[in-house]
């Protein structure tokens, strides 16, 4: 539990309690001095801790961690209306607020959902970048089984706070110096998860007003760093310092992330935990590994982006790597573009409409009909024999004739001929022949 008096409640904060100070901070280059007992930090020495900005005064307030290139988390008390005086403006990279290496601007930021000003329970709050700063090593969250290692371990803890504070006659603290980053060790004392609190001390040494949202780094046992959590409260425990008196240096209480993992990601829109899933299981993704492990002293500037010289490779320590390889690894080959599907074949033109059946030839002119036989030539009636010669002067030949006449008219009257009588029957054109070769025949006599 918390143990804090009135004046402490807020204390980590009330460094800032006035922008004069804040002006101050921001104006005045402060010669080095230590994190109450601690020491100043060298160039690119945790660089993942910044200095928080106001925004209308552009001084200094509250430290926080880089914990993600677009995302920076801090205490919520630090921009609460009634703890604070300031509003969040940009964040501010370097080991002096004076004196700063970069500063960028915040887009947006949010508190705790179950922040409680009353009691500092959830405090907690991030703030997104306006421009990601990939090139500054960040620190990962301490999560599942690395939690185990906490009690009784040694942490170490940096900030840009005070370096004093001494109560008035009236008990309120009265700080000085501060904005410059300085760092020192503590020891865990009592992790409360149902406060979600992370108790440290440090004997003559520890955070101070303006420490508040500062980082906690734990190191592994494969030499990398964790992060635990952001300052909250100091710890004043038994003790109960008297006007005059220092009230820095007896401890700190940290606000621990684990707990708050799920709606960090969820709210920042990011991943936080690239070796767990959300319930604090082992599960090791590609982006399970390279962490830093050099965060003091690393030989490397600002200009370089403080890159860490000695980076650890794939992470195990809740269980096996995600890869037996060496980290990275290889560049993975470049997938294939996937080939554009063919474009459809467009659909077969439609048959041309059948062409109008040619126009029926017009009826032929009728010509000529046919020549039309030629009737036949009436035939000349015979001439009837001329009379018989009354001179009776017929010749031999004649009255042969004659008889044979005769007799080839009993024959056709034999034969059912009409002229049986000797009388020619007109109607039998036999008879016509006959007559006309009788006719021959006499007048070839004559």
């Amino acid at each position: 539990m918390r143990t804090l008096g009135a004046a402490a409640v807020c204390g980590l904060v009330a460094l800032v309690s006035g922008p004069a100070i804040a002006g101050e901070l921001a104006d005045a280059t402060p010669p080095p001095q230590p994190i109450f007992g601690g020491d100043a930090a060298s160039e690119c020495d945790f660089p993942s801790a910044v200095a928080m900005l106001d925004a209308d005064t552009d001084g200094f307030f509250c430290t926080g961690s880089l914990v993600h290139p677009s995302v920076v988390v801090f205490a919520a008390h630090c921009m609460d209306p009634l703890l604070s005086w300031a509003v969040p403006g940009s964040v501010m990279f370097g080991e002096d607020v004076a004196a700063p290496v970069r500063k960028v601007p915040v887009t947006e930021c949010a508190t705790h959902p179950q922040w409680d000003p009353g009691g500092l329970v959830h405090d907690l709050a991030f703030c997104k970048l306006a421009q990601p700063v990939p090139e500054v090593p960040t620190v990962p969250l301490v999560m599942g089984c690395e939690t185990d290692l906490l009690l009784n371990s040694q942490v170490t803890i940096a900030g840009f706070g005070a370096t004093s504070a001494v109560l008035d006659p009236e008990g309120n603290p009265i700080p000085t110096g501060g904005g410059q980053k300085r760092f020192t060790t503590q020891t865990v004392i009592e992790v409360s998860l149902a406060d979600n609190d992370i108790i440290m001390v440090g004997p003559d040494h520890g955070a101070c007003f303006g420490d508040s949202g500062g980082p906690a780094y734990l190191r592994m046992p494969d030499g990398t760093w964790r992060l635990l959590g952001a300052a909250s409260t100091l710890h004043l425990g038994e003790q109960s310092p008297n006007p005059g008196e220092e009230v820095c240096g007896f401890g700190t209480v940290y606000e621990m992330f684990w707990p708050h993992m799920q709606w960090l990601e969820q709210a920042a829109g990011v991943d936080l935990s690239p070796c767990f899933d959300a319930a604090g299981n082992w599960a090791p993704t590609a982006a399970c590994g390279g962490f830093p492990g050099d965060l003091l002293d690393p030989q490397s500037t600002w200009g370089d982006g403080c890159s860490t010289a000695q980076s650890g490779g794939w992470s195990a320590t809740c269980g096996e790597p995600f890869s037996q390889g060496p980290f990275p690894g290889p560049e993975p080959e470049p997938e294939p573009e996937p080939e554009p599907e063919p474009e459809p074949e467009p659909p077969p033109p439609e048959p041309p409409p059948p062409e109008p059946p040619p126009p029926e030839p017009p009826p032929p002119e009728p010509g000529p009909g046919p020549e039309p036989e030629p009737q036949p030539q009436p035939q000349p009636q015979p001439v009837p024999p001329g009379p018989i010669d009354p001179t009776g002067e017929d010749s031999e030949d004649d009255s042969g004739d004659d008889a044979s006449a005769g007799a080839d008219g009993g024959e056709l009257a034999e034969r059912g001929c009409a002229c049986t009588s000797g009388q020619p029957d007109l109607r039998d054109s036999s008879w016509l022949l006959a007559g006309l070769l009788l006719l021959v025949r006499r007048r070839r006599g004559r």
